[in-house]
């Protein structure tokens, strides 16, 4: 069922709630659904305002944007009638004596309370602060603080990270917030609440008790606080869900790294099935007092002065802070949040195809757009809010304990699968992109699937379109099941948004069988080289189904389930096709697109495509960058680990030879270094000396073989015509079957002697004064049979020779 990205009604939810609800499911079992209702209301997310055309952000933001008129103040002037005493007036009552404290104005509140007691239900008492309370810090600038040093640093360094993901946040118009939530709360609720709270003064056009003359940030955060504080209790329905709080004393911790917190200064915190308490650094759960955090929090409000000079750096506070609810709530489609001045208020919105930013809207003279606001972002609504409410968790004490997710079966119909760990297997930590996260379940019999969730470029084909044509292959991921079209980041904009660097996405679910660990896991020598030796298997079966992987990395082989057994061919599967494309030519050996995948494996060639000012012309991703990406991932597992699943720390990798060399930000550099390690290096520089010798003689073997085929492909990019190019290339691909045959066999080899009585024993070290023919393959052993060249070879000095047009790394 594809998620609903525009926002329906409370009493639509409810309604689909009684006939559509997940639960948690007893011993893993998987039931089906009830079918949901088929009305729904109409869209409310993707507004339609007289005018939102898109613009790219402007250069001074200090002037608020012109925006739809607003209904006359002077029709909206309180009345001679009468009316009950709602919840809402005792939230804005609450607010009031926040703002002017509990001597102001008695005989009004006397007269309303004595409504009160007639009409409503007691109301919980105010959360206002007692007199007598210390007072709190002075405010804080947006800083970014290191909990193990106890320093603070400027967001400098995480803000470039940030946006070095987001590229841009583009600006469109704030009519836009005009037409936004609409449904959330009607209009005679909102005429209500302005007619009869003490919060808003319809003679003034304002909201009471925000300076207009403001010298710092803290005389705005208590009003703001005491007014979005009436606006969600008296209006929002929240039933204790949600609570505004001042949060600028409160560490939020950051899930990229630990030891790094930010303080916000208003948060709305949130219970129910997507929300739980926040970690410690020791990853404890946080006391009562302190249990605020990414993981519990709806949105955020950040606050400035209007006489500030407004620049980029508080949108770039509220994109920090969004970004990190978006990874520590790993079933959100998209976060919002807003930036309040003591007159006016925007909008951030930050998903999976990147941010942008509305204009100002004025607080004072349209503030049913900032009530709408307000309850938006405090919605009881998960969906409203952002949440994909198709996976859901028990709570118990704040914390998650189980929970379900829901998608289509087999044969389509929608069931819900438990999951078998609260949090997912895999996520990635950038949102800008694919944003993928695996999830680990069980199935109807018991059997353990994995359910992946991705957000797909258009110009990208469906994965389920690869793993159909994948079935039944040996060595390759198996597919259960799919739903597509599940959102878009489209729909999640104005229609008339319009951005050069915008790329609408689809999310779409995937269940698939699962497997055992990663390669990097491997239990031993042997296991680790099988497995390797049935993906490159598994891979020749993906190019003879017209599928070309262009993914090949340490952590995209898996091993088989269980210790040993699995038959040949099965003891490795290939799996991640999100990067799969379908190739073309008759014997559909190259691809149609360019340069992905990870820099440490990608083959020298590839780090070299696209429109180089040196000359080549540009080559496709064939399958033999694939198979030279299988050497790098041997390579890893020989220099980049110490033993068997000890691998080495990041900062040693970075200082590691070679692996180093091709991770450097440079890509005409790392291929370079590539081509170099292949032609000349090899493995003279030692790996670890845990690894044996049947593995080193099968690096070399590997080594020795793919040398030649780079160095052809060199050759075909040099200035020629393209029929004679095209005669080059065909010859080349005519060995796929005799290229794979070879690869194959050397893993073979390798394969008998480590299955011998100490095949598997550590090198021995090298000696003071000799080189030991144990450190390295022996360079009189026969070396493997190299393809056939029908081109003239480049030389190693010609390689390096060519220009080092510097790269940008290729964003996932």
């Amino acid at each position: 069922m594809p998620i609903n990205s525009r926002v329906r009604t409370r009493s639509q939810t409810r309604c689909g709630a009684q006939h559509a609800s997940v639960q948690a499911i007893p011993n893993a079992s998987i039931l089906p659904l009830k079918p949901k209702l088929a009305a729904l209301s109409k869209p409310r997310a993707r507004a339609r305002p007289k005018s939102t055309a898109t613009t790219r952000q402007d250069k001074s933001t200090k002037a608020p944007p012109q925006v739809r008129s607003a209904v006359p103040l002077s029709n909206l002037a309180p009345t001679v009638r009468s009316r009950p005493y709602t919840r809402s007036v005792a939230a804005a009552e609450r607010a009031m004596e926040a703002i002017r404290g509990p001597d102001h104005d008695q005989k009004a509140r006397a007269s309303s309370n004595a409504v009160s007691s007639k009409k409503a239900a007691p109301l919980p008492a105010p959360r206002t602060p007692p007199r007598g309370q210390p007072a709190l810090p002075p405010f804080p600038d947006f800083v970014i603080e290191n909990e193990s040093s106890g320093s603070k640093a400027g967001a400098s360094e995480i803000t470039r990270t940030v946006m070095q993901e987001l590229h841009s946040i583009e600006s469109i118009d704030g009519a836009f917030l005009q037409g936004l939530y609409t449904d959330v709360v009607s209009e005679s609720k909102i005429e209500d609440f302005l007619s009869a709270t003490l919060l808003y003064d319809h003679g003034k056009h304002a909201w009471t008790g925000i300076p207009r003359d403001c010298q710092d940030e803290e005389n705005l955060l208590t009003p703001l606080r005491s007014i979005i504080d009436a606006i969600v209790n008296g209006l929002g329905d929240v039933n204790g869900t949600r609570r505004v709080v001042d949060t600028r004393t409160s560490d939020f911790l950051h899930a990229d790294e630990a030891s790094h917190t930010s303080k916000p200064l208003i948060s709305v915190l949130a219970t129910g099935p997507s929300f739980q308490k926040p970690k410690t650094l020791t990853g404890e759960e946080q006391a009562d007092d302190m249990n605020i955090g990414f993981s519990n929090t709806a949105s955020i409000f950040q606050i400035t002065r209007d006489t500030t000079s407004f620049d980029n750096k508080h949108i770039e506070q509220l994109a920090i802070l969004s970004r990190e609810i978006m990874i520590n709530q790993p079933n959100r489609l998209f976060c919002r949040s807003l930036l309040i001045t003591e007159a006016r208020v925007l909008l951030l919105h930050y998903d999976h195809s990147g941010a942008y930013r509305t204009g100002f809207v004025d607080i004072h003279d349209d503030p049913r757009t900032f009530i709408r606001l307000v309850l938006g972002l405090s919605s009881v609504e998960e969906e409203v809010l952002g949440l994909d409410t198709s996976v859901q968790w028990v709570i118990e004490n704040g914390v998650k304990v189980g929970g379900t997710i829901s998608t289509l079966d087999a044969s389509g119909k929608r069931v819900a699968y438990a999951l078998q760990s609260v949090e997912p297997i895999f996520s990635r930590d950038v949102v800008r992109g694919r944003g993928t996260v695996c999830w680990a379940a069980k199935d109807a019999t018991g059997s353990p699937v994995i359910i992946k969730d991705l957000w797909r470029a258009d110009m990208k084909g469906p994965e389920h379109e690869f793993l159909e044509r994948a079935k039944g292959l040996r060595g390759v991921v198996q597919m259960v099941s799919f739903e597509d079209d599940r959102a878009q980041t489209k729909d999640f904009r104005p229609e008339t948004y319009r951005s050069d660097d915008f790329y609408n996405r689809t999310l779409s679910r995937i269940t698939m069988q699962r497997y055992g660990a990663s390669l990097a896991h491997s239990p031993s020598q042997w296991r680790a080289i099988a497995a390797l030796r049935d993906a490159i298997q598994g891979h020749l079966n993906l190019v003879k189904s017209n599928v070309l992987h262009r993914d090949v990395s340490t952590e995209n082989v898996l091993l088989s389930m269980g210790e040993e057994g699995a038959p040949s061919g099965q003891r490795g599967i290939l799996i991640d096709l999100d990067m799969a494309a379908p190739v073309k030519g008759e014997r559909a050996l190259f691809s149609v697109e360019g340069r992905v995948g990870t820099w440490l494996y990608q083959s020298s060639a590839v780090l070299k495509s696209g429109a180089d000012s040196d000359g080549l012309a540009h080559v496709d991703h064939d399958y033999l960058d694939d198979l030279e990406s299988f050497f790098y991932v041997l390579c890893h597992l020989l220099y980049g680990f110490d033993s068997i699943g000890v691998a080495k720390s990041d900062a040693d990798l970075a200082q590691t030879a070679p692996l180093g060399r091709w991770e450097i930000q440079d890509a005409t550099m790392a291929s370079n270094s590539k081509v170099i390690y292949i032609h000349s290096q090899g493995t003279f520089i030692p790996p670890a000396a845990f690894w044996s010798q049947p593995c080193l003689y099968l690096c070399d073997k590997f080594r020795r073989f793919i040398g030649p085929l780079i160095l052809e492909k060199i050759n075909i990019r040099a200035p020629m015509r393209s029929a004679a190019r095209k005669a080059l290339l065909d010859g080349l691909h005519s060995g796929m079957e005799d290229h794979y045959s070879q690869v194959l066999s050397f893993f073979d080899e390798a394969l008998e002697e480590l299955a011998k009585p100490g095949g598997e024993a550590p090198r021995r070290p090298l000696s003071a004064s000799t080189t030991s023919s144990l450190d390295s393959p022996r360079r009189d052993a026969n070396p493997p049979p190299a393809p056939v060249n029908r081109g003239v070879k480049r030389s190693i000095e010609d390689v390096e020779a060519l220009p080092n047009v510097r790269r940008t790394r290729s964003r996932r």
